[in-house]
């Protein structure tokens, strides 16, 4: 059976990557006046992985980038057939050359 948890995951800052899926977040500023609609947003991860290559690797950056894309893919197309999918993204760093991109 699956309950609701919170679980810890370590993310260093030596990690070769992390792959990040969030939800899109927001709250009315204040829900007590119903004709406000001014929204504080934000972003809540759901899960992070973190990916380190080992130093016999021998990777270029490109290889590595792929490896790393090929992980967000993967999480995109189970992501896609989420009911509130159109809230959810798909992120990832890597410390190779400090590439950060939005999916």
């Amino acid at each position: 059976m699956i309950q609701t948890k919170t679980h810890k995951v370590k993310v260093w800052d030596h990690n070769d990557a992390v792959v990040f899926v969030y939800e899109h977040q927001y709250e009315k500023i204040n829900p007590k006046d119903k004709k406000c609609h001014k929204y504080k947003q934000w972003k809540e991860v759901l899960t992070a992985i973190p990916m380190n290559f080992s130093y016999t690797a021998e990777l270029t950056e490109e290889m590595v980038v792929e490896k790393v894309q090929a992980v967000a893919k993967s999480l995109e197309a189970v992501y896609v057939h989420d009911c509130d999918c159109d809230e959810l993204g798909i992120s990832y760093i890597i410390n190779y050359n400090r590439q950060y991109v939005n999916g």
